[in-house]
């Protein structure tokens, strides 16, 4: 008994404590004790600070549920192919063919694209916000779920910060059934592979720091 040695973190949790003295009393110690280190590995498995695969996945879910809903086109309304400098007209015939933007001729072999209502319904006003302040609008959809985390190096410290680089596999839902036309999709490439990922799951390798209150992923950690 006075050699049993109790994981560090079971320690934080007055549950453990209690157990402990119930389990001792009792009639039948070895089962007592199996129940007791059982308890201490469950508090083990739960502190946020501990590297493990369930920790990582929070901090890259937490990560991902920032960057998506997913804008995979900013542009404002009405828009002229006679201003277009990016190419945006190639994409937004590709959405004419959905339905979501409509296209006049304005003359000249020009165009004038606008929303339609279909369109409405994915077109977030304020997207982005340029340098000035002004916000532009954008198609904006998608949530991305971690599937698994595959791999992760043994935490180390880098200028007085303790991280831990994370390989990790992620799937993305809520896209809308236009997302799967072929000619969006050629004009859409990071659309065409979010789409995909439902069948192929996405790869990708973060940075997670740790900190007072448990792992984060690089970009929250700056913020």
């Amino acid at each position: 008994m006075n050699n049993l040695k109790l994981p560090r973190c079971a320690l934080q949790f007055q549950a453990v404590n209690f157990c402990a003295l119930f389990i001792v009393q009792g009639a039948n110690m070895r089962r007592g004790l199996m129940l007791l280190v059982l308890v201490a590995a469950v508090a083990g498995c739960s502190d946020p600070k501990t590297a493990n695969e369930s920790n990582f996945k929070v901090a890259i879910q937490q990560h991902l549920d920032v960057v998506y809903p997913r804008c995979y086109l900013t542009v404002k309304f009405p828009f002229s192919s006679r201003s277009d400098w990016l190419n945006t007209s190639r994409q937004l015939d590709a959405l004419v063919s959905v339905g979501v933007v409509s296209a006049t001729d304005a003359g000249n072999k020009e165009k004038t694209y606008e929303l339609t209502e279909l369109g409405r319904k994915f077109y977030k006003q304020d997207a982005v916000k340029g340098l000035s302040g002004d916000s532009h609008g954008g198609f904006c959809f998608g949530k991305a779920t971690v599937t698994a985390v595959k791999q992760f190096s043994e935490p180390g410290d880098i200028l007085g910060h303790k991280l831990s680089r994370v390989n990790y596999e992620y799937s993305v839902s809520d896209l809308p059934d236009w997302a799967q036309s072929e000619q969006v999709q050629a004009q859409f490439k990071e659309l065409k592979a979010d789409a995909g990922s439902r069948d192929k799951p996405l790869k990708a390798m973060d940075t997670v720091l740790l900190t007072n209150k448990g792992w984060v992923h690089e970009k929250q950690f700056r913020q």
